[in-house]
């Protein structure tokens, strides 16, 4: 800048009058890019109608999934009120949606990457309404012309409690057919048609419209106990999620399938349409250049039977890494929990001494904790990465059911500490925990195994759910609230230090890239991509010395308890001939190893680039 300033004053051109113009002002330095927040998200998707409208009808999914969910808290009191249910019955009320699920979710990977990912997502919309249907319009409601309260044993002779009973579990597992089927297809959906700067706010998104359900649900419970009848509760609640299936269901009419899936196919020219219908008129020629960049690259080898898939999977450790890693982050989610809060919320409540009524308001409440947690993490995904939210989410997860465990010791002294360990619990889990595991499951797998691999996620996430759901009450009765609780945190902190070691950073990589990201890593170790912020230099932190520049990569961790022996923290990319040469670290705290598994006490390679 000086330079520019000093050949500037030394040139003196003049004007016509004589006079010495100023000299021309130094080139200011780049803007820093803004951060990321829900404001800058919707100022950016208003830019393309086509993507507004696509993402809203999308999150649809989310927000039923989470209706579902969020309802049962309040209706499993209504409906063990109503056809007075055992707690084993209950739990085959629970359990039958979530089984369904779980069976839909596997079955739904070979036909997301045969047929599409909007076809499925159509389906899904249907199941919802046909059992949201079946449920809400019970053959057996004459029982509602009478009044809570005043029912008598007559009302609730065996055949029509069978009907209901009946009729209930149908609806139900048709409900769970659409979860299951939209659980999978959704988020592959919006994470395909996003930006990749944006994807995994957009993802979030989805995961937002989730608790927004559940907090609806809470909200539809609490009406439905205040103005109708004992026996129209649980349908009423239960059967009005048909209403934004229907929706759902009309809206995807109207919009395109997956450019990614169209590409896949063979189908460029429609992809490239795809691309450009979304982004708006008002994207720049570089977004625009490198989305058909990507389309270009894509592999056309997607396909093939489920067998034939799996085996690939099998004898490609990348590949099973990535599988590992994806059902692993999916049934620590439920491991930890989160369900057994959510489905029997109410009757948690219940157990600790509340009445049925004040519980179902209650569990309104908690639920707006995981809405908080959410809104406040979602923005926060692009800007920190997956890593940074995930694993203090996980930590802090465990604490408040240790918190909620040791209340259960004497809960007639701490009953409302149980409740703030309740609620303390999901504002921890929605700040990492809730998004973070389907953002990775939407971004880490390649396009000729994305399907399967999401399948196989979601599966996963669906029978830990099942068996949570159905063991839960049994297990309060078996060996008490307090150990229930308490195991529930030690696999929860257990989860913690694997996460550490496993989990990967994915922040602004494009869905390609990702791929060599894991590609890159020697067998043991976990990459985590560099981002802004990441160490310039090559040193390893306080405590540890800067290693002498090597030829060619070198995999190992650092010593010393500075930034450098974060676990799985990329240190460096450097140049070496040029081609990119990338350092990893291990999770522990220990020496370098190079490529011959030599030992060198220097910290970290420092790449030989101009930097």
């Amino acid at each position: 800048t000086n330079t520019i300033a000093r050949s500037a004053r030394s040139i003196k051109p003049k004007h016509e009058s004589g006079s010495v113009p100023a000299p021309p002002p130094p080139p200011s330095a780049p803007p820093t890019p803004p951060t990321p927040t829900w404001g800058s998200l919707f100022r950016r998707m208003a830019m393309s109608r086509s993507m507004v409208l696509l993402t809203l009808f999308s999150v649809i999914g989310g927000f039923l999934f989470g209706y579902d969910t969020g309802v049962m808290s309040g209706a499993a009191v209504f409906c063990q009120d109503d056809l007075k249910l055992s707690d084993l019955e209950l739990s085959y009320v629970v359990s039958s949606t979530v089984g369904a699920a779980a069976v839909a979710a596997a079955a739904s990977g070979v036909p997301m990457q045969t047929y599409g990912r909007k076809p499925l997502i159509m389906t899904a919309s249907v199941m919802y309404v046909a059992g949201g249907a079946l449920v809400g319009f019970d053959p057996a409601m004459d029982r509602v012309k009478h009044k809570h309260g005043n029912s008598t044993d007559d009302d609730y002779n065996m055949g029509k409690r069978t009907e209901s009973m009946a009729v209930l579990l149908a609806g139900r597992v048709l409900l769970g057919v659409g979860i299951g089927i939209s659980s999978i297809t959704v988020p592959v959906y919006i994470a395909e048609v996003a930006p990749s700067d944006m994807r995994g706010q957009l993802v979030g998104l989805n995961n937002m419209f989730i608790v927004l359900g559940q907090m609806i649900a809470c909200g539809i419970n609490i009406l439905c106990q205040w103005y109708l009848t004992e026996g129209a509760r649980w349908r009423v609640s239960m059967g009005i999620a048909a209403v934004p299936a229907a929706i759902q269901l009309v809206g995807f009419l109207f919009l395109p399938e997956s450019p990614r899936w169209l590409a896949q196919n063979g189908r460029k020219e429609e992809a490239r349409a795809v691309i450009l219908k979304l982004r708006g008129v008002k994207a720049t020629a570089e977004q625009v250049a490198d989305d058909m960049a990507s389309l270009d690259e894509l592999n056309k080898s997607e396909g093939g039977s489920l067998y034939e898939q799996l085996t690939k999977v099998w004898r490609d450790p990348v590949l099973t890494r990535m599988f590992k890693l994806g059902m692993g982050v999916m049934a620590l989610q439920q491991l930890s929990g989160i369900n057994t809060l959510m489905y029997y919320g109410a009757a948690i409540l219940i157990m600790v001494g509340f009445d049925s009524s004040l519980s179902v308001e209650l569990s309104a409440l908690l639920a707006f904790g995981q809405a908080v947690g959410i809104m406040i993490s979602n923005p926060l995904f692009d800007k920190y990465g997956r890593r940074a939210l995930m694993l203090p989410s996980t930590f802090v997860a465990a604490l408040n059911l240790v918190l909620i465990g040791a209340c259960f010791l004497d809960i007639n002294r701490f009953k409302w500490g149980a409740v703030v360990g309740v609620f303390g619990y999901l504002v921890a889990f929605g700040m990492g925990l809730s998004s973070g595991p389907w953002i990775v499951n939407s971004e880490i797998y390649p396009l000729e195994v994305r399907g399967v691999g999401n399948a196989a996620a979601v599966t996963t996430n669906w029978a830990f759910n099942f068996i949570i759901s159905m063991s839960f009450l049994s297990l309060c009765n078996a060996i008490g609230k307090p150990l229930t609780f308490f195991g529930l945190a030690a696999i929860a902190f257990a989860g913690y230090v694997w996460l550490r070691v496993a989990l990967p950073e994915t922040k602004g990589l494009a869905l390609e890239e990702i791929q060599a990201l894991f590609e890159g890593t020697p067998k043991g170790f976990m990459p985590v991509a560099s981002s802004e912020g990441d160490a310039e230099g090559g040193g390893g932190g306080e405590g540890g010395d800067e290693g002498d520049q090597e030829a060619g990569p070198a995999w190992g961790r650092t010593r010393g308890p500075g930034p450098g022996a974060e676990a799985g923290v990329v240190t460096k990319t450097g140049v070496e001939g040029g081609a990119p040469v990338t350092t990893y670290q291990h999770s522990n705290a220990g020496s370098l190893n190079d490529t011959d598994g030599a030992i060198d006490d220097g910290a970290l390679l420092r790449g030989p680039g101009p930097e």
